[in-house]
């Protein structure tokens, strides 16, 4: 029966270098988006173009604002983004009122143009970092601050955005905004 040998040298050094950057990973405080986009899904007509266009949007806000778009999906359920504010190299001290302001400004954009748009937003610990490996991998975020936010963007109480408390009472977005407290969500 034949041993396989582990790499040894300069294979060893290559393959720990391939691998090497999706090994970061770190909990910190992030303000995570969620926002759908009902009235475009994958039976939409001209369902391309209109992605596109949507994508281009909502791309622009979050370099306005300095946020990082973590996903896009078009499927039957619609067009969901996922977004993210705090994570390096980006990460600021009003991270949640740019979150807040971006999803704002990209609602409005969408609304303008005939869109039903649905966000969600939350801030708290999270986990972040790259999975997978170096041939497939991807920088991603974990965690109930990132559940809680796609549960607040499909909540039925959702007439456009909603932010969860510890975004409602963060200094910077209360000097920024008014917000409208609404019942527990159940």
């Amino acid at each position: 029966m034949r041993r396989e040998r582990r790499p040894r040298g300069k294979r060893r050094d290559e393959q720990r270098l391939r691998t090497e950057p999706f090994r970061q990973k770190e909990r910190r405080v992030a303000s995570i988006v969620f926002m759908r986009i009902l009235s475009i899904n994958n039976d939409t007509p001209d369902v391309l173009n209109k992605t596109q266009h949507v994508f281009a949007a909502m791309h622009a806000a979050l370099v306005k604002y300095r946020g990082v778009m973590a996903r896009f999906n078009v499927d039957d359920k619609g067009t969901i983004m996922f977004a993210a504010f705090g994570p390096p190299p980006t990460a600021h001290e009003d991270d949640a009122v740019r979150a807040t302001l971006c999803a704002l400004h990209i609602v409005k954009e969408m609304e303008a143009d005939g869109h039903t748009v649905r966000a969600g937003i939350t801030t708290g610990e999270v986990f972040m970092g790259s999975v997978g490996n170096a041939d497939r991998g991807e920088y991603t975020f974990y965690g109930t601050t990132v559940n809680m936010a796609a549960r607040l963007m499909v909540n039925k109480a959702n007439t456009g955005v909603l932010v969860d408390e510890p975004t409602a009472l963060d200094d910077k977005c209360r000097a920024e905004l008014d917000f409208n407290p609404l019942d527990p969500i159940t």
